[in-house]
């Protein structure tokens, strides 16, 4: 099953029913970004679709939907009619903590059918492994994946295993490569196509075969160049020995010895009346030997040679004129081929023939080099997937490769043109033979009948081959099979259809542009929103004066998103715009940005949907302008309570403790001086003494804590150790405080905002971790002031703590943004809590 279906995922394209593939991921995102598109592009093509979402701590179901929500704006429709299916990864592949390959395996079946008997085309699933890396089955689950991968060729299926790189070892990813039909990753927003061992391979093999044809025609093309110099000098060899015969008796011996090749003059009985001395030296013998020679009874030992030259000698004694070829030996036994030319002539009053010959055997080695590099191009021809066949110059058919032979039967050879459909054979054949005629290329679609009486589209292409003249030696042609892309343009304009559907009822407008930001599609909701007609907006440019339609202050802004388009750095993104409107009102508007681009890489379109959010852009001012004023109230009101504290703590250490005081010494007076009393009476003051001493010391401890004097007097790093150490007391937890190493400067407002979220900390920690010691910090890092805080205690899930535990976090979250800083809090459950305070500090005040 061949059909080709879109993947969704940009780096794939189009893929087969059938596909078994797998894609990596390093966030939450990248998984998303793979699985969106991937179901989005299923359900837009009537497939059913599957979704298997890891462990519910990477992504939950809830995530998964809003996720795929927010790229297919009616898929509570397809949920409703049953085309998409969500399951978590532990409830699909376990049952009972188990893990079973072949119930798994049935299970897909099971939902392939139900697909099919519902009507659906087939099924789109994927399945995530999050969830492998909490058990030790990978080699029970690699046998699934070998199985799954089998199982499913030429079904209607599409299945796409999503691992986590962060979770999978090497080996464990080689192992998922070679499970997988292709693999591809996502990584930090990238895509990456991995290669498998098998497709490596491929192209391993398709490179050596192009190697070896490119150099079997550069050798072959050599060899042809060669052989043709070759026979230009025969043929001007030839020609200078006609002008030398005809001249015989003005030549002199010298320049007789001085012609290429043998040249010799042989009588009626073929006996050597004269030669030159490349005779001698060619064949062996001398002058003397030479003259009781015979030229073909001495020269030639088989019988049929003897016939073909005895032939050729008479009739150049008949006609005058002969040439042709022959392998003479030499007097050592070596045979050596020689094209010769001979002429009748009258030679000292006799008739004779003059015989002028040359060596070829370079020439033969090349013809012969020639014939093999011609059946080797054939066997390479014999062996590529594509229909060929060659053409001789009169239009004579007079080879096909075996994939043309199989796919139109052997029958088809007689009458090739049988096999066009005869709807195409006019117009194919009238134009066939006007190229032929002009000795030039051609080009055309047609349907071609295969073995089975089906017709398929094919693209047919046929080139001339001359030689160095011009002549024409032969044509070449190929039949490319493009059913399935006619078939693929034939969705796409169904696709392009319904997406132009979609546009035009779509509560966005959308705006097409091409790669100079010239508008090619302006939807009716566009018109609405900005008030120009498509037909005054097609074909203007975004920045054109007469179309204002981008707010002059932000046109420098739109200027480098559409740039960062154009040029590549990004392949989306959203910008938040303020626009003109027709009536010369202005409205903000959201931009979502995407761009088309060709297999160079060049932009075919960018697509931007746009949404006015004026009202919402009002609301958000509005909100934000109150809470600054809450933020300024509240501010007002904390830096109220410092100072009521510090008055308090005050009034409590000054006043209350020093009338404390007194009473303490009027009491140790009045006891001093009742030297009669009773033990009993005695008891009763020690007591009253002791009661005020501990009154004392708690009306110091709420003093101190309302407002330490250390914050005042000594700084923060000296109230935050005083406090550590009473802490410790109170609550017997342990405190390692890393204090910086530089004196802090540090204004009121910070230092008491950085005393107080230390000091709401502790109280948590002792109210609520259970935890036995606490790691205090406090840094300064690239002008920042960091405040850390971890403790060893149970932890917590922020999730779940009530809206009244909250409120301390929420008010020292508050604090940190007073002071223009943040406040973060992380905590895993059994693992303790950290608290991060950061703050601005350049070491002024």
């Amino acid at each position: 099953m061949t059909a080709l279906r879109t993947s969704g995922i940009e780096v794939l394209g189009n893929i087969a029913w059938g596909s078994h593939f797998c894609t990596f991921y390093e966030t939450k995102q990248d998984l998303l970004d793979i699985l969106v598109p991937y179901f989005k592009a299923g359900l837009e093509n009537d497939e059913y679709c599957l979704w298997i979402v890891p462990d519910s701590t990477l992504i939950t179901v809830q995530e998964a939907k809003q996720a795929l929500k927010q790229a297919v704006p009616d898929l509570d429709h397809y949920f409703t009619n049953g085309s998409i299916e969500v399951f978590k990864g532990l409830d699909w592949y376990l049952e009972k903590d188990v893990f079973d390959l072949e119930r798994v395996t049935k299970a897909w079946d099971a939902k392939l059918k139900e697909a099919l008997k519902r009507g659906y085309i087939g099924i789109r699933v994927s399945g995530d492994t999050y969830w492998l890396g909490e058990k030790d089955i990978w080699q029970d689950f690699f046998a699934y994946e070998k199985q799954l991968d089998d199982s499913i060729v030429n079904k209607p299926m599409l299945v796409m295993c999503t691992y986590p790189l962060n979770q999978s070892r090497a080996s464990e990813l080689l192992d998922v490569m070679q499970a997988h039909q292709l693999a591809v990753a996502r990584r930090q927003g990238r895509w990456e196509l991995m290669e498998t061992p098998e497709l490596m391979q491929a192209k391993a093999e398709i490179k050596r075969l192009n190697e070896e044809l490119e150099q079997r025609v550069a050798e072959r093309t050599s060899e042809l160049e060669k052989a043709m110099e070759e026979l230009k000098y025969e043929i001007a060899e030839r020609k200078k020995s006609e002008l030398l015969i005809i001249r015989e008796k003005e030549l002199s011996n010298e320049i007789i010895d001085s012609i290429p090749g043998v040249f010799m003059v042989l009588d009626e009985g073929l006996r050597f009346v004269r030669w030159n001395k490349n005779v001698e030296l060619v064949s062996g013998y001398t002058s003397k030997e030479i003259l009781q020679l015979h030229a073909i009874n001495d020269f030639y030992d088989d019988v049929n040679d003897r016939k073909t030259v005895q032939g050729f000698m008479k009739e150049a004694f008949k006609k005058g004129t002969v040439h042709g070829e022959a392998t003479p030996h030499t007097k050592d036994g070596r045979r050596i081929p020689f094209y010769f030319n001979t002429r009748l002539i009258n030679y000292e009053g006799r008739q004779c023939i003059v015989c002028a010959a040359i060596d070829i055997t370079e020439r033969k080695q090349a013809e012969d080099a020639l014939r093999r590099n011609e059946d080797r191009i054939r066997l390479i021809i014999n062996t590529i997937p594509t229909m060929a066949w060659t053409v001789q110059p009169d239009g004579i058919v007079d080879f096909y490769n075996k994939v043309w032979l199989d796919y139109a039967g052997e029958d088809a050879s007689r009458d090739p043109n049988g096999i066009v459909h005869p709807e195409d054979l006019p117009v194919v054949m009238e134009k066939w033979l006007v190229n032929m005629a002009a000795g030039q290329a051609y080009k055309d679609e047609m349907r071609l009948r295969g073995a089975d009486g089906t017709y398929r589209w094919f693209l047919v292409r046929t080139a001339p081959l001359r030689d160095e003249q011009g002549n024409l030696v032969k044509w070449y042609g190929v039949s490319i099979d493009i059913e399935d892309s006619k078939r693929a343009e034939d969705e796409l304009q169904l696709a392009y259809q319904r997406l132009s559907y979609h546009f035009e009822n779509t509560p966005l407008a959308v705006i097409e542009l091409d790669k100079d930001l010239f508008i090619k599609r302006w939807s009716k909701r566009a018109e609405e929103m900005f008030g120009w007609k498509a037909s005054e907006a097609l074909g203007k440019n975004v920045y054109h004066p007469d179309f204002p339609i981008i707010y002059d202050e932000d046109i420098k802004s739109v200027y480098k998103i559409n740039e960062e388009l154009i040029e590549g750095l990004v392949n989306r993104n959203l910008s938040l715009n303020r626009n003109n409107t027709k009536d010369g009102s202005v409205i903000y508007s959201e931009w979502y940005n995407s761009v088309l681009r060709d297999e160079q890489g060049n932009v075919i379109t960018i697509l931007s949907l746009v949404h006015d959010v004026t009202e919402r852009k009002k609301a958000e001012e509005t909100l934000l302008q109150s809470y600054e004023e809450i933020r300024r109230l509240t501010n007002h009101l904390q830096s109220i309570r410092e100072e009521e504290r510090t008055n308090i703590a005050r009034e409590i250490h000054d006043e209350l403790g020093q009338q404390l005081t007194v009473l303490k010494m009027e009491v140790k007076g009045l006891n001093k001086k009742l030297h009669d009393a009773n033990e009993g009476t005695k008891q009763k003051i020690g007591d009253i003494l002791e009661l005020l001493d501990s009154s004392v010391k708690s009306i110091r401890r709420i003093s101190s804590e309302l407002r330490p004097s250390l914050l005042d007097n000594l700084g923060l790093v000296a109230a935050m150790e005083w406090h550590s150490k009473e802490f410790e007391k109170r609550w017997a937890i342990k405190i390692v405080f890393n204090e910086p190493k530089e004196e802090l400067e540090l204004p009121d407002s910070k230092k008491n905002g950085l005393f107080r979220i230390f000091q709401e900390s502790l109280t948590n920690i002792s109210r609520h971790a259970n935890a036995n010691k606490i790691k205090v910090s406090l840094e300064k890092k690239s002008q920042q002031l960091i405040l850390s805080i971890e403790d060893d205690g149970q932890g917590f899930e922020k999730e779940k703590i009530s809206g009244k535990e909250t409120l301390g976090i929420l008010g020292m979250k508050e604090r940190s943004e007073m002071m223009g800083g943040y406040y973060e809090i992380n905590s895993i459950p059994g693992k303790g809590t950290i608290i991060i305070v950061a703050v601005p500090y350049n070491g002024k005040q």
